[in-house]
């Protein structure tokens, strides 16, 4: 018999980001992080980076000394979702499943 699975727990996904030097790490909710902060009709492109990496460091270990890397990468998917960058075959989505 299958173990109930919590709804939450369910609909979470992790998506790989691609880094500019082909690194790759599995975000956890990057897809609703970066509808969120669509939404939030942010034009300063240091506030978007601020903002996208606030948010993914609240839901996922980004260490520190990668902080220019992720924010990068973020913004690149930032702008690959609101269709200024084509190019979206770089990323893979994969549902999280619980253990």
């Amino acid at each position: 018999m299958k173990k109930p699975r919590n709804d939450a727990v369910a609909t979470r996904k992790i998506q790989k980001l691609t880094f500019p030097d082909g690194f790759r790490a599995g975000i956890l909710n990057l897809d609703s992080i970066l509808k969120e902060v669509v939404e939030l009709n942010l034009t300063n492109p240091e506030a978007i980076k601020l903002e996208l990496l606030k948010r993914v460091k609240s839901c996922n270990y980004v260490p520190s000394s990668a902080e220019s890397e992720y924010s990068a990468a973020l913004f690149l998917e930032y702008q690959r979702k609101i269709g200024a960058v084509k190019d979206r075959d770089k990323t893979e989505i994969h549902k999280h499943s619980a253990g």
